[in-house]
């Protein structure tokens, strides 16, 4: 990548214009033409840099709940993560370096559920044959900034914006679903990419697409319109979620402060899970991983810690909101 790759990944991780042409507004902030802005962008998805670019959205505010889980799946999780990861609400489900507590994943389920949270976290457990588990809703979110800094010798994450506010819930009527469901899709590489996604759907256009869009993202519902990027082809190669029992809530700030943590919450503690504050650290290596582990244990003088590196990787997605996956799945499963 050159510089002005490294320049536009910048741009596309942090927020997209919602406009009828978003890569020309775009050209004219990194003083290039919009014809080679959409050719690097083709080609960054290409090489697999650019995972996908679409509407962030906050769970809560579309009326979900979601936690993150961790199941005792046993010496070899594929089967269990598999069935997990077969679940729509399962945005990220990985196997991790722990003796009991080998499989993680984040799940979503939204108001309309039949089951609601814990007992689809139950069915999961049950249909993976997996006897122990915790489930781990967040307490505090203090940090949530995937943004690299491209022009860092190692991953960097912004660490002066506060975490985002908790957006209230808001009430779907079937033009603010459709309209969730075509701000999830992978926005194409084109001169007018909200029109190719309104091209197949009857009623909805693009001005009054990008109208919703907008409003959404006022009222913090959208977080934001933004590319993810495969880590590891961004220079992070090394990714380690290292969990910590602190002394108290105050230092956990602490943990947030390091550049090279882009996810810090406060959680859900259990007698045989005393840890409540996660950090999901981003580095180039292991050396530099145990360097950055190394620095935040003098921040946080922690009473226990354990460092769960990722080891397969069974789904990484966004969830598709206000769509009938979770019903047929529910249907199927129950």
């Amino acid at each position: 990548m050159d510089d002005l790759d490294k320049t536009i990944l910048a741009q596309l991780q942090r927020d997209i214009p919602l406009c009828e042409r978003p890569f020309a507004i775009l050209a004219e902030r990194l003083d290039a033409t919009e014809q080679d802005v959409i050719q690097r962008v083709s080609s960054l998805r290409q090489s697999g840099v650019i995972r996908d670019i679409s509407a962030i959205f906050h769970p809560p505010a579309l009326g979900y709940r979601q936690a993150l889980v961790a199941f005792g799946a046993g010496a070899n999780p594929d089967a269990a993560g598999q069935i997990v990861a077969a679940h729509p609400g399962v945005s990220h489900c990985y196997a991790r370096t722990h003796e009991r507590y080998s499989l993680w994943f984040t799940v979503a389920v939204s108001g309309n559920s039949a089951l609601g949270l814990e007992p689809t976290v139950a069915r999961l457990a049950e249909l993976a044959g997996v006897e122990c588990y915790h489930l781990l809703p967040t307490i505090e979110t203090l940090k949530l900034a995937v943004r690299f800094d491209f022009s860092a010798d190692t991953p960097q994450h912004a660490s002066d914006a506060p975490p985002p506010n908790d957006a209230p819930p808001i009430e779907l009527n079937d033009e603010l679903i459709q309209a969730v469901g075509l701000l999830q899709r992978d926005l194409p590489a084109t001169a007018a990419p909200f029109d190719a996604l309104c091209a197949t759907h009857p009623t909805l256009t693009t001005d009054r697409l990008l109208t919703i869009a907008n409003d959404l993202r006022d009222r913090g519902v959208m977080r934001r319109y933004a590319a993810v990027f495969h880590h590891r082809r961004t220079g992070a190669g090394h990714n380690v979620m290292a969990v910590w029992q602190t002394p108290s809530p105050q230092v956990a700030a602490r943990a947030a402060e390091h550049p090279a943590v882009s996810h810090c919450y406060r959680r859900v503690s259990y007698p045989d899970w005393p840890y409540d504050l996660y950090t999901m650290v981003h580095a180039r290596d292991e050396q530099q991983a145990q360097t950055v582990l190394a620095e935040l244990r003098e921040r946080i003088c922690p009473l226990d810690e354990c460092f769960l590196e990722s080891a397969t990787e069974y789904k990484k997605s966004r969830v598709r909101y206000c769509s009938t996956d979770e019903a047929l799945w529910e249907s199927q499963n129950s």
